[in-house]
């Protein structure tokens, strides 16, 4: 896992987890806010994409190398995508968040 934000170099502060299923755009306008806006505190991004089949995991991966990337081959729905980020987490705290 990678932080994003340069304070620390221990665990972060907090993290963002994403679910994403074909929202590309909104996905990208997402984290685009996230990293422009970036919280005062250090912080990891997990995108968990549900298998998506518009390029959304390739625009992450292009685009985002810094966020984390959980490719599912099948849709495990918002629960079971943020447990999986929940358990990869290394954040203090976890924030959930809608691409949209």
């Amino acid at each position: 896992m990678s932080t994003s934000s340069s304070f620390s170099a221990g665990p972060p502060d907090l993290t963002i987890s994403i679910v994403s299923f074909n929202t590309v755009n909104l996905l990208e306008n997402c984290l685009k806010s996230i990293y422009a806006n970036a919280p005062p505190l250090s912080f990891e991004v997990i995108v968990v994409d549900n298998a998506s089949h518009d390029g959304s995991p390739q625009m992450v991966q292009a685009r985002y190398p810094q966020a984390n990337l959980i490719q599912n081959q099948t849709n495990r729905l918002f629960t079971k995508a943020n447990n999986q980020a929940w358990r990869l987490a290394t954040g203090e705290l976890f924030l959930l968040c809608n691409p949209d």
